[in-house]
């Protein structure tokens, strides 16, 4: 578990390096003062056959579809960690299905004897900002992984970030990791 001061720290030190990186990240702006920092970042992916993000684009080019992969993290009051949640649109507007992007999980990230597994990982919730929809990763088992990665990280938050992102699409730059 993390305190939300603890949270916050760790967001502003990765919106700092993002911002001395040129990679993207953002602070959403939140009209509730009770909002912890809520970070931003969108990239165009190209899909792969599975419907897994495999590339980032530069510009549109042939050879699979594109779609825009908006990310949030969040500060999850009820578990005391963040929280990874993103949207996948096409580029017609429409949405990718939940049972598309279960697809796409690595499978190496998936028990071979449990199907319920992925709906316990990857679900749909209310954003708590943006009161709509969005996937998210569930959170029961972030604790864990934070506190083996506050360890050795300077930034534990890139570092989860690093470690869950790629199940959903999301790869920081290897910048990061100095």
């Amino acid at each position: 578990m993390v305190s939300a001061e603890e949270y916050e720290r760790a967001a502003e030190a990765l919106l700092s390096v993002s911002d001395s990186l040129g990679a993207g990240w953002h602070a959403l702006n939140t009209t509730n003062a009770r909002q912890h920092l809520c970070l931003g970042l969108r990239q165009v992916l190209r899909l792969s056959e599975d419907s897994g993000a495999s590339e980032v684009c530069e510009e549109a080019t042939a050879g699979g579809e594109l779609a825009t992969f908006t990310y949030h993290v969040i500060f999850n009051e009820a578990f005391s960690v963040p929280q990874l949640l993103f949207l996948v649109t096409k580029t017609n507007g429409s949405l990718i299905p939940l049972s598309l992007l279960h697809k796409s999980i690595p499978a190496h990230l998936v028990p071979a004897e449990s199907d319920s597994y992925l709906w316990e990982t990857l679900s749909q919730i209310e954003h708590p900002v943006l009161h709509r929809p969005f996937f998210a990763l569930h959170p029961c088992r972030t604790a864990e992984l934070i506190g083996n990665m506050k360890t050795f990280s300077k930034n534990w938050l890139i570092s989860w970030i690093s470690s869950v992102g790629p199940a959903v699409g999301l790869q920081l730059p290897v910048a990061f990791a100095n």
